[in-house]
């Protein structure tokens, strides 16, 4: 499905580096990629199909926030392969956050 989703996007169709990304708190499988040629970075996100509705309500925020700055990460694509859809955003480095638990 990657393999595919790689080949048919022309967004991402030129790779160097494409690897899986274990963290975060998403159950949505995630994934790395840079291009040759270019410092532009990618992350790839897989999620069930039936959050598909709800992925579209954040890939238009996204879009309305990037009109406002530019240290946020951009919405490139969202769209359905097979039984999965899938969302492109730009890939921003920076910190892990770590969740702290409060005595209550």
């Amino acid at each position: 499905m990657i393999e595919q989703l790689l080949k048919e996007m022309p967004l991402l169709k030129d790779h160097k580096e494409f690897k899986k990304i274990n963290k975060g708190f998403s159950s949505d499988e995630k994934y790395f990629i840079s291009l040759k040629n270019s410092d532009e970075k990618y992350m790839l996100r897989f999620f069930p199909i039936s959050q598909f509705e709800d992925r579209e309500k954040e890939f238009a925020i996204l879009k309305t926030v990037e009109t406002y700055t530019n240290k946020a990460i951009k919405a490139c694509e969202i769209g359905k392969i097979q039984d999965h859809g899938y969302m492109v955003t730009t890939y921003m480095d920076g910190n892990d956050v770590v969740m702290l638990k409060k005595n209550c």
